[in-house]
């Protein structure tokens, strides 16, 4: 009789991809990571590329080949199209292994919660929010992707960074400090003080790549909102977007525990030492607020709660400290 195999878990992000190696009693076996795994953003034969890439990492730092898979639990954004069973599978190695997708917002919730019911907020590239019920999503707002939606997300932030510098170097817009940091950011070098030129040089690498690489340029604002008016105006309306985004996702259930995730939420908007008052910080008060640093842990949780494996706080602390222990070693 076939071993049940260990559980391939990958959780695909807009800017990286990270999949671990778990086995039936919730340890750690394997990690690996590479580039952005969205569809959506970065097209399917790149997204399977680095899903492949960061599986076979996974399963290399294990000691396993793909035979020794039972299950697979994709957590991506995008198109579900794009990804689908067949190609996912074949690109991993793992025609036969069990197969489960689920949105990348689950996987970030139960990277730090094992309760049934709860909520989460994640704005890194992209921005979206969920209620969840046992795997089920009862609510779900943004996630729209970059054209569309993803209000307050890095993106988001991004594009206003560069319109606001291309209206400062066309001098059509207010001065502002983010020029300076964007032009240093992007390494561009036009002829000493000649602003068309470093406007042309900022438009063609807006235009000369996808779209969601503006979300490189998020952490500008933040860094320079202290002292700049229009960077505090692009961190100000983009606190205000998520919080709206997660008061329509709680519609009244406050009760619940809040996961927070992305780069945009936990090291932009809520970091330490930022002056509070907000109006992220003031939906979350009173709520039982927890971070996650990424969706690889829920979407292993995933496909154990899946299996009918057991899984509490325990069980969740031992795979997240398993996780760390292998990220850490292959950094």
């Amino acid at each position: 009789m076939r071993e049940p195999g260990v559980l391939l878990a990958i959780d695909a992000g807009g800017s990286h991809t990270r999949a671990v190696v778990v086995s039936a009693d919730a340890d750690c076996l394997g990690y690996g990571a590479s580039t952005g795994g969205n569809a959506t953003a970065v097209g399917a034969d790149r997204a399977l590329a680095a899903l492949a890439e960061a599986a076979s990492t996974a399963l290399t730092t294990a000691a396993l080949g793909p035979e020794a898979v039972g299950q697979v639990v994709l957590a991506a954004a995008g198109e579900e199209y794009l990804l689908n069973e067949r190609t996912v599978t074949q690109a991993l190695a793992v025609p036969a292994a069990e197969y489960t997708r689920a949105s990348d917002i689950l996987a970030m919730y139960h990277s730090s919660a094992v309760e049934p019911a709860g909520v989460a907020l994640v704005a890194g590239t992209g921005a979206v929010a969920g209620r969840f019920r046992n795997l089920v999503t009862e609510r779900r707002v943004d996630g729209t992707g970059w054209l569309l939606g993803d209000r307050g997300s890095g993106f988001w932030i991004g594009r206003k960074i560069v319109r606001a510098v291309a209206a400062d170097l066309d001098e059509a817009g207010e001065p502002t400090e983010l020029t300076r940091l964007v032009v240093e950011e992007l390494g561009l070098e036009p002829a000493q003080g000649d602003r068309s030129a470093l406007l042309a040089a900022l438009v063609s690498w807006a235009y000369n790549g996808q779209p969601v690489r503006l979300a490189r340029l998020a952490p500008l604002a933040f860094r320079a909102e202290a002292t700049d008016e229009q960077a505090a105006a692009i961190t100000a309306e983009a606190e205000l977007a998520l919080a709206r985004t997660l008061r329509l996702v709680r519609d009244g259930h406050d009760e619940l525990p809040v996961v927070l995730g992305g780069s945009v939420v936990v090291q932009g908007v809520l970091r330490p030492g930022r002056p509070s008052g907000g109006a992220l910080k003031r939906e979350l008060a009173g709520a039982d607020v927890r971070t996650a640093h990424d969706g690889v842990a829920g979407a292993a949780i995933v496909g154990l709660l899946h299996s009918n494996a057991v899984v509490d706080s325990d069980t969740l602390a031992r795979l997240t400290r398993s996780i760390d222990e292998l990220r850490a070693a292959s950094s």
